[in-house]
Formats: structure tokens, sequence, C-alpha cells
């Protein structure tokens, strides 16, 4: 959900630096839409978000809970705080890899300088022994 909320606050920027930009009146119908669409994407957040925190735990009645999960499969406490543990062991696995992406990409640069350094060698080579053969 991180990378969520950065790209939804890299999109208010993008629109704030639109709108106040000199040229705003060539792009004032995309940026009205993009704004009507930042506002009904907040309203869906602010719901989202009322709706996790208003969540009231069972307390007393786990057993309840225990038996309505054994038979039909309802979410109770114990699986409710497996999946707690399980999205911030998600969000720690995202931070990592956010962490190793840039060097998976300073490796994939560095193998095709490598490759391009032998393709141009191969080349060189063959047009030599090509004119080596003449």
């Amino acid at each position: 959900m991180t990378t969520y909320w950065q790209i939804l606050d890299n999109i208010k920027k993008y629109v704030t630096h639109i709108q106040e930009s000199g040229s705003s009146k060539d792009y004032q119908p995309i940026t009205l839409q993009l704004e009507h669409q930042l506002r009904e994407i907040e309203h869906y957040n602010q719901l989202l978000q009322n709706q996790l925190s208003r969540r009231q735990k069972r307390g007393l009645n786990h057993g309840v809970g225990y038996v309505a999960n054994s038979l039909f499969g309802v979410l109770d406490e114990r699986f409710a705080n497996q999946y707690q543990l399980d999205i911030e062991r998600i969000k720690q696995n995202q931070n990592h890899l956010q962490t190793l992406l840039p060097n998976q990409t300073i490796i994939v640069e560095t193998e095709y300088n490598i490759l391009k350094r032998h393709e141009s060698l191969i080349y060189a080579k063959a047009i030599f022994s090509h004119r080596r053969s003449y």
C-alpha cells in the first residue's frame, strides 16, 4: 500500500505543478478531470479508512468466532492476527525489494554494456578476418 500512497502523492504534485505553470489554460480540461478523479479517490480512501477504524473486536465470544470459522470459514481473531502479520511481512518484503531494485538495475546495465563491447569486438574481428581473406 505504500506504493499506492506514493503514486497518489506524485499525481497530486503533478496536477499542482500543471496548475501553477504558466500554460495551465492549455491543460485546463485535463487538470479539471484529474482533480475530479483525485477527489473521488480521496473520498473512497476516506470511506475505507473510516470502516477500518470502526471495526470492533468480538471480545468475550471468541469461541463463537472459532466455531463459525470451523463451520463456515468466517474470519476469527486468530486468522485476523495472522492476516495482520502477513500484511506486515508483505510490507517488509516490499521495502526490501525496493532496496534491491537499484542494484539489480545496475547489474543488468553492466551486463548490457559488456555484451555491447563484445559485440563490437566480434564485429571488428569479423571485418578484419573478412579483409584478410581477400
